[in-house]
């Protein structure tokens, strides 16, 4: 467990200090804030590569390569999965608050809607596998390593909670800044830190389920990804901006929560262990 802490606060430590500086220094939403996010996304896995030299033990016990053989459906489900899970998600968020709708801003944008809508998915589905490998740094820390790790000591479904908590504690500082969710929302920012934490819960049970389907970190990296390139499609409909902690975007509660109920089949499927 010394090990697993340690790999945490490293973890941690590395974009926590470059995010609250970049904001001490109001550089927040600017080119050098977005380019200095981007590199910050591979800390977890090269929070992996101190713990090894630390502790001179393995650190990631899944397979770098994709292994493809007979996991096609688990790649296909990894790659078209997120746009289906962000559409859903957004059509429940805004059958539950309906007043939220708006087809002002993307009327604004375009006078092809529909044909918008579509140029959107696509290009987002393709963009899917350039996030993949922007994705990987996260995927090898929280997946490679700290999931293996934390499952063999409390369980698969206590691991997923647990790392998914972790996942959007680590996110506080960006979130904080009002990335994701702004700052206007109410009870700003402790919904938001729970909306990150039930969001990353969601996604982490995700990631868990290919990486254990498929035994490679490509897999839930090729997922991630795709969540990253789909997510903020939904806010072109979002009239008022102080909802986006419930929705319509996957890092909203509501939307969260039920991609995790669409998970559920999916499972009961593929099971193939227990706790």
């Amino acid at each position: 467990m010394k090990r697993i802490i340690t790999y945490i606060v490293i973890a941690f430590l590395l974009p926590w200090t470059i995010w609250i500086t970049l904001n001490i220094l109001g550089q927040y939403g600017t080119p050098v804030y977005m380019a200095l996010v981007a590199i910050t996304m591979f800390s977890p896995l090269f929070a992996t590569f101190i713990t090894h030299l630390m502790f001179k033990e393995k650190i990631i016990y899944v397979s770098w390569r994709p292994l493809l053989k007979g996991k096609r459906r688990q790649y296909a489900i990894a790659w078209l999965m997120p746009t289906a899970l962000t559409i859903s998600g957004c059509v429940i968020f805004f059958l539950i608050f309906p007043s939220s709708f708006t087809l002002a801003t993307l009327n604004s944008i375009t006078q092809k809607p529909v044909a918008y809508i579509l140029l959107i998915i696509l290009t987002a589905i393709g963009a899917s596998f350039i996030n993949m490998f922007f994705a990987l740094g996260e995927e090898a820390g929280w997946r490679g390593f700290l999931y293996p790790g934390l499952k063999e000591r409390i369980g698969k479904r206590k691991a997923v909670i647990l790392i998914g908590i972790i996942w959007g504690l680590w996110h506080t500082p960006v979130n904080m800044m009002g990335y994701n969710y702004g700052t206007s929302y109410p009870f700003y920012p402790l919904t938001g830190i729970l909306a990150m934490c039930i969001s990353c819960i969601a996604l982490s049970a995700w990631c868990a389920f290919l990486m254990e389907t498929t035994g490679s970190i490509w897999a839930p990296s090729l997922f991630h990804g795709a969540i990253n390139a789909i997510a903020a499609i939904g806010l072109v409909f979002l009239k008022d901006s102080t909802m986006q902690v419930f929705g319509p975007t996957l890092t909203g509660i509501i939307p969260a929560i039920a991609s995790l109920l669409l998970l559920i089949p999916f499972t009961r499927k593929e099971r193939h262990g227990s706790d």
